[in-house]
């Protein structure tokens, strides 16, 4: 056998094991390829369409304007680049855009898929080949609204580019606005500094801080009393209960304990009631012994009730002072609260001088940015003279997404990686399944193949 017929013969089993070992991951390859293809398809038809429009604007400059070479001196105009990219400028500003909205019946803020700032961002204004042309496109998902505005913002750009009038009234105004608030934002400064003066923050700050110490600890401590309150008070209903029909033999053992001479007079009696009972059980009937022993039983307990009383009367002050203290310590906490509303009063008063002040600073910005763009519209009033050349159409098809290379691009990826995702798994399987596989890992020729019988 010559080499060349060796080679082929081993392409050809090459490509046989290539084959069956897709064939062996057919249903993978299917499932992944329907997949990655049905995802492509899902996120093309999800996708809000997006039209584009555009227009040209011929800029007709006064030859004036232009810079001039003489005797190789630089004239002060300036050149055919430097005038577009002003009127470009100027189509992008916010007064011609805000102008261009309200001749479609909107306003600044009504939609933020119709906001200044959105349609900035899909506004793109070129020159069309180093001439004095402006090519104008923007993008929306609303292809009626892309055509309606297009053409309004031309016409707004020549109403902004020929009312010399206007524009002076526009520029008073601003600058009226621009006094007014930088007057607002001189007082809010003063009234700022003197509440600085009357109200150290800092100072406000730290006492708010001691405050809330000091509240937490009053909160720990009114915890407490009312939980001693609630074990006196119940310790001292017990108490006048037990005098109201006094037992010696009801007394508490803690109220014995605290006090000795309650404890010895106690163990006294404990001591007769014994010998009564002794007596009693030897059969002894009623006699002197017996009479004197119910007689001292009968004083002792008698003494035991006005030793008792005082411990009364002792615990009804221990409850009082409870309560005082308990009230004290609630009007500490009324007053601490009420010292902690002004302190966050102050400070909100504070914070809202600063936002308020904050906010003339980005009105300041404003003002200044529409006093420029209006002064440069003003310098250029008159020198020149915009006219469309094509106004805007409808578009009829959306330019996003791309339907064709869309699915294009979701069919290849799904034939790539169905195709190789088997072999993936193939390359990182290493059980041997078929004859092929015997013959890769020994590197031994089959002779025979004994198939499964069938049950």
């Amino acid at each position: 056998m010559t080499t060349t017929e060796s080679k082929r013969k081993e392409g050809q089993a090459d490509i046989r094991s290539l084959v069956v070992i897709l064939f062996q991951y057919r249903w993978i390859a299917l499932a992944s390829f329907l997949v990655i293809l049905g995802v492509g398809w899902l996120l093309t038809f999800s996708t809000n369409p997006v039209y584009e429009t555009e227009s040209q604007v011929y800029l007709n400059i006064d030859p004036e304007r232009l810079t001039l070479v003489r005797k190789g001196e630089l004239g002060p105009r300036e050149t055919l680049d430097q005038v577009v990219a002003t009127e470009a400028g100027v189509i992008k500003s916010w007064i011609v855009i805000e102008q261009a909205l309200e001749k479609c019946g909107l306003k600044r803020g009504d939609d933020p898929a119709y906001s200044l700032e959105r349609i900035q961002e899909d506004l793109q204004v070129e020159q069309v080949k180093s001439a004095s042309i402006l090519e104008i496109r923007i993008r929306h998902t609303d292809a009626a609204f892309a055509q309606e505005f297009l053409n309004a913002l031309v016409e707004a750009y020549i109403e902004v580019g020929s009312s010399t009038e206007q524009l002076n009234e526009n520029i008073q105004y601003y600058q009226k606005q621009v006094g007014e608030n930088e007057e607002e934002m001189r007082n809010l400064e003063l009234e700022l500094d003197a509440y600085k003066q009357s109200h150290s923050i800092v100072m406000i700050s730290e006492q708010m801080e001691s405050e809330l110490a000091f509240n937490d600890e009053l909160r720990s401590r009114l915890y407490a009393l009312e939980s001693d309150e609630a074990q006196e008070s119940a310790k001292l209903t017990r108490m006048e209960q037990l005098l109201d029909q006094f037992d010696p033999a009801l007394l508490p053992p803690a109220t014995v304990q605290e006090n000795v001479q309650l404890r010895e007079m106690l163990h006294q009696y404990n001591q007769l009631l014994s010998d009564r009972i002794r007596l009693l059980v030897n059969y002894v009937p009623e006699s002197d012994e017996v009479s004197s022993l119910n007689t001292e039983i009968g004083e002792l307990a008698r003494e035991l009730e006005s030793v008792y009383k005082p411990m009364v009367v002792h615990q009804r002050h221990q409850l009082d002072l409870i309560r005082t203290e308990l009230v004290q310590v609630r009007q500490n906490m009324a007053e601490t609260r009420r010292r902690l509303e002004e302190f966050t009063q102050a400070e909100n008063n504070y914070n809202n001088l600063r936002r308020q002040l904050d906010d003339r600073n980005q009105l300041r910005s404003l003002l200044f940015n529409k006093l420029e763009e209006t002064k440069l519209n003003t310098i250029n009033t008159g020198k020149v003279r915009p006219e469309q050349l094509a106004p805007a159409r409808q578009p009829s098809k959306p330019v996003k997404p791309n339907v064709p290379f869309n699915m294009t691009l979701s069919l290849v990826l799904a034939l790539m990686i169905s195709v190789s995702l088997p072999y993936y798994l193939h390359l990182t399987n290493d059980r041997i399944s078929s004859q092929y596989d015997a013959e890769r890992y020994t590197g031994l020729k089959v002779l025979g193949i004994v198939p499964l019988a069938k049950e």
